[in-house]
């Protein structure tokens, strides 16, 4: 799509979206938690800088303890599944930044 003016002698395309790549991803709320089984968490995510265009990646290291679910490029849900304790990372697709929250899945009541 192109834009003219008879009062301009240019033509200015947009070609595409600088890829700004992601310095630092970290999560916000906290470094640990608890969680009971079969509950779900929220977590939030900062991403620097705050134009960058990583998208991201979770991943737990044990599904059978808890697992994630991608809600945006900002924010996880996560879900206790099991009593033991597991890492949950994040990752900055575009230039491999990473960070580790420690999510501890303790029996429910």
């Amino acid at each position: 799509m192109y834009s003219y003016s008879l009062f301009c002698n240019a033509v200015v395309f947009c070609t595409s979206i600088p890829d700004v790549k992601a310095t630092k991803v970290e999560f916000i709320d906290d470094t640990a938690f608890e969680l009971e089984e079969g509950k779900k968490a929220l977590r939030t995510i900062a991403i620097t800088p705050t134009n960058a265009t990583s998208t991201t990646t979770f991943t737990s290291s044990d599904s059978t303890v808890v697992s994630v679910c991608k809600v945006s490029d900002t924010v996880v849900e996560i879900t206790g599944v099991d009593a033991s304790v597991t890492p949950v990372t994040i990752t900055a697709t575009n230039n491999s930044q990473t960070d580790t929250i420690t999510v501890t899945c303790v029996a429910g009541t």
